[in-house]
């Protein structure tokens, strides 16, 4: 492809465009540099091939695979207990309530994924920007975020699925991977708003926590909200 004038002075050199398929083919390759080689100068040289279609493929792989895994450890738990499936009612109506509940997860995922996603890069980037100096974009916030999304999602839900497979998952076990993964994502996003809005650590440590802080709050104050409508529901009845 042609370069602009503009990126052949540059240091990162990079074609304006890629088509999905290229994209597409990219993807493996991004997401072991974004989990195992990370840094802000690379996630900002990557910020160069942001596009829509790229950031709606991805998030569709944040819902689809991990649904997916999900449902395979159902239906494994469901064959791993030792049940007669040829002879027992209750197999299969075990396993149609385990794919009902899937499907529903599956329907709720395709939900709030991209909702609480575009959400919380939008409150990044709005945090970002009250910072000056150099801005990345929201569409480079977005798709850079889940060039390392995406694969610490995939990973999680293959560890917890091998854990089933082996009877190895408890009550601890899948909260631990979780949390690792999660801590190791928030270092990563870290990573990326010091790249992309060009931001100290300690700056870019604030715009992402904001986002959580305001999730928190979120949700106590809903909880709160909600314990308090049960409460006079309750008291009203029994008065």
């Amino acid at each position: 492809m042609a370069l602009s004038p503009e990126q052949a002075r540059g240091n990162n050199v990079y074609p304006q465009r890629h088509t999905i398929g290229e994209t597409l083919s990219r993807l493996p390759g991004l997401y072991l540099r974004s989990i195992f080689t990370p840094s802000p100068r690379t996630f900002a040289r990557e910020a160069e091939y942001a596009r829509w279609d790229a950031v709606w493929l991805q998030v569709a792989i944040l819902i689809i695979v991990p649904s997916l895994l999900g449902l395979f450890r159902g239906l494994f738990k469901d064959t791993s207990v030792g049940i007669a499936a040829n002879s027992n009612v209750a197999f299969f109506t075990l396993s149609a309530l385990t794919v009902g509940a899937s499907i529903g997860a599956f329907i709720l995922k395709v939900i709030f994924v991209p909702l609480v996603f575009f959400t919380g890069m939008a409150i990044q980037v709005l945090v970002a920007k009250s910072f000056k100096g150099p801005q990345g974009s929201y569409l480079q916030q977005c798709y850079t975020v889940l060039l390392y999304q995406v694969p610490l999602e995939i990973i999680g839900g293959i560890i917890i699925f091998i854990l089933v497979i082996f009877h190895a998952s408890t009550f601890l076990t899948s909260p631990i991977v979780t949390i690792v993964l999660f801590c190791y994502g928030v270092w990563l996003n870290i990573q990326v708003v010091r790249g992309i809005h060009r931001l100290s650590p300690g700056r870019a440590t604030v715009v992402v926590f904001v986002p959580y802080i305001l999730g928190v709050l979120l949700v106590c104050g809903t909880s709160m909200a909600l314990a308090h409508a049960i409460y006079n529901g309750l008291r009203n009845l029994l008065s």
